[in-house]
């Protein structure tokens, strides 16, 4: 499968020399790129609060696959200006050349081909990129009007998104523009810092790495924007077969079905019982699917195949695809947390020496997200990151979750073109969904609707296969610990649980003795029902509101990201796992989608993610770890 080339979009204000319109700027080129986006012929990664840590973790995250950088904000002949901080334009060059080292490809072959800077006097920032091998790059020599440097990128884009216009052509076509419009004038702000020397001359340059008529220099000049997919258009039966209610989802659950009966002892139970009979019955098999994941992933799943929204489960639409994207990302979130509650625990606990410098990188990076931004994180890369300190030979952890290991190597498989085709398609099912959640298509056509839920179907019934092993886990809620002694008898508890699974038949409060206690008012989770020797603990990370205020039932909170109050304390927002929503156009979540955790409210979970942060971040790299009091 051929990578999607990436057209990597980076906008930076600043507050105390405000750019009024970037983000106009922003919505126009996205808006001329976004119908390629729509027919993945390219990715868009968009980016209009860029920082220097944000702007290095996706262009690593990008590796290899960036087409067209370009940054849009204040910058000069040595810098670029990021919120927060300035850039040295040497150590951006640096990166932005990493994209170019693909080992035995040509030069014409390389994904990197131009870079576009968009800021005040960038001229001398070319040398840098071209001694770097950097095919081309447009900058300016002058300060530029706000209005005129919105005005020439949305007309270069314009013009290169139209089918077979080159890059020459759309940089002729966006000066054309810019020559008839420009007009200086007192008060208007530049894209410099803070220069107010009005320069003569038109600013822009397309400036090429290599020589005049050079097959580099034409390479470069004649380049296009890609017009084929790159995804394979899975075609299931004839179209008018494809949009039947009941088939859309009798293919997902019937091989969800078939393969979970091999793992899952209640699956296996089905598959025998109906064995019996000589058929299968769809809706019995649909609901004892639903009833083994942990609620969190069942409730998605029972939207997607038994949902009450009629656009959801039983039509393909925007609406459909929408809940595929969930499903996934609520079923990768949940295995982060597992992964991230064992880590603590291990910390905590003395059996970790060694942790890499890169997973704090990471775990800074994923904890600056805006709330915007944390629909887009790719979860898989902590997970992986955090499984291989636990196989570190410094350290002692065996994972709680068995599988990973052999989850590990079919990713790893899957990346490197290797190994079995099951593993090569659970990697580019992973690709094809973290793709598709920065692509949501706008205004497509039924066709395009289609392909991609049909796509998007087959990909999370891979996933789900990979993954499943999930549904071996327990999930409860802990309400309450009651201390139990007789006389003359053994000591024992009384739990008070919300059993989190089986979520058709309702879920309800229930009680039971156990030799053993766990943690109380808490979501923890077991390898075996029956067995409380071994469970892990999910908080802070999931919460469950009614354990906290001591209601009936249960209403399950992911975390969502951290804020910082006025104060500049922490504030810890979660988001109700029922109803996460992650479209970019979406309003603000409805009163009791959303929790904000802070010193007053819910204190007892404001202290366990204040003391996690500290264990954490305590934790050196490469060093012996020095514990949290």
């Amino acid at each position: 499968m051929k990578d999607i080339p990436v057209i990597f979009l980076a906008f930076a204000d600043d507050k105390d020399s405000h750019l009024p319109l970037l983000q106009e700027e922003a919505e126009d080129i996205f808006r001329e790129l976004n119908p390629l986006q729509n027919r993945q012929h390219l990715l868009v990664y968009r980016d209009q609060h860029a920082d220097v840590k944000k702007i290095y973790h996706y262009l690593t995250d990008y590796q290899g696959r960036v087409a067209i950088f370009h940054y849009a904000g204040h910058a000069n002949s040595a810098k670029l200006r990021f919120e927060g901080q300035d850039a040295d334009a040497r150590g951006i060059a640096e990166l932005l050349a990493l994209q170019n080292r693909r080992q035995g490809a040509l030069p014409e072959q390389q994904p990197l081909k131009l870079v576009f800077l968009n800021g005040c006097s960038t001229r001398e920032q070319v040398r840098y990129l071209l001694d770097l091998g950097i095919p081309a790059v447009i900058a300016t020599s002058v300060e530029v009007k706000d209005s005129l440097a919105r005005d020439f990128a949305g007309q270069f884009y314009k013009a290169l998104a139209r089918p077979n216009t080159t890059v020459e052509q759309a940089f002729r076509s966006a000066a054309s523009l810019a020559q008839s419009l420009q007009q200086f004038s007192p008060g208007v702000r530049y894209r410099g810092f803070g220069l107010e020397e009005e320069a003569e001359g038109f600013p822009w340059g397309l400036y090429l790495n290599g020589a005049d008529g050079s097959p580099e220099a034409r390479a470069v000049l004649d380049y296009k924007l890609p017009l084929e997919n790159h995804r394979e258009i899975i075609v299931w039966g004839a179209p008018g077969q494809a949009q039947a209610g009941p088939r859309l989802n009798e293919r997902l659950v019937m091989s969800l079905f078939q393969e979970f009966s091999q793992s899952n002892e209640e699956i296996r139970k089905w598959k025998e019982f109906f064995g019996q009979f000589g058929n299968i019955e769809y809706k019995a098999v649909r609901a004892a699917l639903i009833n083994i994941f942990p609620a969190p992933i069942g409730q998605q799943f029972r939207k997607l195949v038994f949902g009450e929204q009629e656009s959801v489960s039983q039509q393909i639409s925007g609406d459909r695809l929408q809940q595929i994207v969930n499903t996934y990302d609520v079923l990768v979130r949940f295995l982060f947390f597992i992964m991230l509650s064992q880590l603590w625990e291990a910390v905590h606990a003395r059996k970790v020496k060694n942790i890499p410098s890169g997973f704090f990188d990471e775990f800074e990076m994923y904890l600056s997200l805006r709330p915007t931004e944390v629909r887009f994180y790719n979860f898989i890369r902590l997970i992986r990151i955090i499984h291989n300190i636990f196989l570190h030979p410094d350290n002692q952890v065996t994972p709680f979750v068995r599988e990973l290991s052999a989850l590990k190597e079919a990713f790893e498989e899957g990346q490197a073109g290797e190994g079995e085709a099951q593993s090569r398609a659970f990697y580019e099912a992973h690709l094809f969904l973290e793709d598709i959640k920065h692509q949501m298509p706008v205004n497509s056509s039924e066709e395009e609707l289609k392909s991609l839920c049909l796509q998007g179907e087959n990909h999370l019934a891979t996933i789900f296969t990979h993954l499943g092993f999930c549904l071996n886990y327990k999930l409860l809620t802990v309400k309450s610990i009651e201390y139990q002694k007789a006389r003359f008898e053994k000591e024992g508890y009384l739990l008070r649980l919300v059993n989190q699974f089986r979520i058709i038949e309702g879920i309800e409060d229930t009680q039971r003795p156990s030799d053993l206690p766990t943690e109380n008012r808490s979501v923890i989770l077991l390898r075996d029902i029956q067995d409380f020797s071994e469970t892990l603990s999910l908080s802070p990370f999931i919460i469950d509101e009614n354990a906290l205020t001591g209601t009936q039932k249960s209403k399950l909170y992911f975390f969502h990201h951290l804020e910082r109050d006025s104060q500049g304390a922490p504030v810890f927002v979660y988001q109700f796992s029922d109803h996460l929503d992650f479209r970019p156009e979406a309003p603000e979540p409805a009163t009791g989608r959303t929790i904000r955790v802070t010193g007053e409210h819910f204190p007892a979970v404001f202290k366990l993610f204040e003391h996690f942060l500290q264990s954490i971040r305590n934790a050196q790299p490469n060093e012996m770890i020095r514990y949290a009091e």
